[in-house]
């Protein structure tokens, strides 16, 4: 008996632990009133106060602890929504939803994004546009005239029966002025489809890079184009300067692309310096419009890039600069260890002191680390004459003294002659001493803590050197 208690007591154990290993989560697209629902299931232990949600202009991100989902990418979603997509993460036993809507939401609908609670999990609702249904309103009226021309023809006296026709024939164009209202900047947002190529993180963000500008070469025209840096929405990858990185990454590849032209590298650091200085985030379509102004762009690339497990996502939109239109949406993701990898190899850390360092082995060596190869250059060569004349007055020193030293009547006078070479050479090692320390001054003094992203050619580009340096 107790051997059938301890068997009936394992049997209902392995029962239980396969039912709930067996309920796997899943994640459903539904509606409600204008609001996209996405209903979390088979986690029934979720609790929704424990969902994170926040806003980053028009990027709704959610967290979900203690479920994980499928990586997937949701379809059948609202016109408002721009993508919708989800990101396990294993190690951490959690779920990362990132819902993009077609334009930023009100401060009203954005205290609206909650998890709410369900019989079997959690349901996150995400807020719809104000008026989202309202299209669908907006027809009545338009159909309320009908009835009226029924009736008319019923009317015997056939003089009055084509008037009344008449009067709603020319009431009926009045509804489509509201119709055509000037629609939102987002409203004709391309969705562009971007493939993962399988291949390096360079060449993923090359695809995002070739998706946003084969949008931008459809229309006519010459495009002058602005790629700002990418906004980092997490500490890890403003650590790893991913947004600066993506940047460049995605500047090399309007090379083969005659219609396409860069902004003067001079023009944008300044104004990246200046929105730097300023602590701005990521750029909404009409900030951007106004910065591509400033620049003197026709279209400016904007985008964020943030860590969702194991994954890091880019977002990039491409903005004209006139109108402030989105012309083109884009969303890839990279590795997580590879980027990580990337951005060690592109990022080179440079500090003062690195610099004077340099300076104290090699005169000049600091400024040209600095990145000013001319200061270099003129220390090295002051440094290197003034050690070159106290070399050759004292060579010239020694050969006096030797000949005073033969003590012939003819030599008498090189002592007087040697000790004028001396004294010149100990002052030339004076001078050389003092270049050596106004050299290791000027190079800490010129030099900055900074860290640089070094992007070294393009595909099909060898060896192009296309660096910049960013300070922090």
């Amino acid at each position: 008996m107790r051997w059938c208690g301890i068997r009936l007591a394992i049997a209902t154990a392995v029962a239980l632990v396969g039912g709930v290993a067996f309920a796997a989560p899943s994640l459903e697209v539904k509606s409600d009133g204008g609001d996209l629902l996405l209903v979390v299931s088979g986690g029934s232990a979720i609790d929704p106060g424990r969902v994170r949600t926040s806003w980053r202009n028009e990027l709704a991100k959610i967290t979900v602890p203690g479920v994980r989902l499928k990586k997937q990418t949701l379809e059948d979603l609202p016109a408002w929504v721009a993508a919708a997509k989800v990101f396990p993460d294993a190690k951490a036993n959690m779920s990362y939803l990132r819902v993009r809507l077609a334009e930023a939401p009100s401060a009203e609908a954005r205290e609206r994004l909650r998890g709410e609670a369900a019989a079997d999990g959690v349901i996150i609702r995400v807020p719809g546009p104000a008026g989202a249904a309202s299209p669908a309103v907006a027809v009545a009226p338009a159909v309320a005239p009908a009835p009226a021309v029924v009736p008319a023809p019923v009317a015997p006296p056939a003089p009055v029966a084509s008037p009344a026709p008449a009067e709603p024939v020319a009431k009926a164009p009045a509804p489509p002025p509201a119709a055509a209202a000037p629609p939102s900047p987002a409203g004709n947002t391309v969705k562009v489809s971007v493939p993962t190529v399988g291949g390096s993180v360079r060449e993923e963000v090359g695809a995002l890079a070739t998706a946003l500008y084969d949008a931008i070469e459809k229309r006519p025209g010459l495009h002058r184009v602005a790629v700002m840096p990418f906004q980092p929405l997490d500490p890890e990858s403003a650590d790893l300067h991913l947004g600066e990185i993506t940047a460049e990454l995605m500047r090399t590849r309007t090379e083969g692309r005659p219609r396409l032209l860069q902004v003067e590298r001079a023009r944008l650091d300044d104004v990246v310096g200046e929105l730097k200085r300023s602590d701005r985030g990521e750029l909404s379509p009409d900030s951007a419009a106004s910065v591509g102004k400033l620049l003197g762009a026709s279209e400016v690339v904007v985008g964020s890039v943030a860590q969702a497990g194991a994954e890091f996502v880019l977002t990039a939109r491409a903005v004209d600069a006139e109108t402030g239109q989105v012309i083109a949406a884009a969303e890839q993701t990279l590795p997580k260890a590879d980027t990580i990898e990337l951005s060690q190899d592109l990022l080179e850390v440079k500090s003062k002191w690195g610099a004077a360092a340099r300076s104290a082995v090699l005169p000049g060596w600091g400024q040209v680390y600095n990145g000013d190869t001319g200061r270099g250059i003129v220390y090295g060569a002051v440094f290197a004459a003034v050690a070159a004349g106290a070399v050759a007055s004292a060579v010239l020193g020694a050969n006096a003294e030797d000949s005073y030293n033969e003590n012939t009547p003819d030599t008498v006078d090189d002592r007087s002659t040697a000790n004028d070479h001396y004294q010149r050479a100990n002052w030339l090692l004076v001078g050389m001493g003092a270049v050596w320390a106004i050299n290791i001054v000027d190079a800490y003094l010129t030099g900055t803590n900074a860290e640089l992203v070094k992007v070294s050619g393009s595909a099909g580009v060898g060896g192009a050197q296309l660096g910049l340096g960013f300070t922090f």
